[in-house]
């Protein structure tokens, strides 16, 4: 698959539009990461390490979500109570 149905591909699983600027652009952000992966960087070393900070986690807690209409009204496909999407995998 060449680079711009790559793209496309990607725009249309995230449902962004198609717009021709954001395709260069995106395309051109692909071909940025193609280069740094093109360079050898075994032996460097990150720019800074998250090692010493702390995250603080929360506990989980399970909560009905009320307005259930509300979340299907965002949703452009549905079935029953459940979300229609296309498979991400092909």
């Amino acid at each position: 698959m060449n680079l711009e149905k790559e793209v496309e591909r990607i725009l249309e699983l995230a449902r962004l539009q198609k717009k021709e600027k954001y395709l260069e652009h995106f395309i051109k952000i692909l071909e940025f990461f193609k280069k740094i992966d093109e360079l050898d960087l075994k032996e460097e070393k990150p720019f800074f390490y998250l090692e010493h900070l702390q995250t603080d986690l929360r506990e989980d807690k399970v909560s009905d979500f009320k307005d259930r209409e509300l979340l299907f009204k965002n949703s452009p496909l549905k079935k029953g109570n459940f979300f229609v999407t296309e498979s991400p995998i092909e």
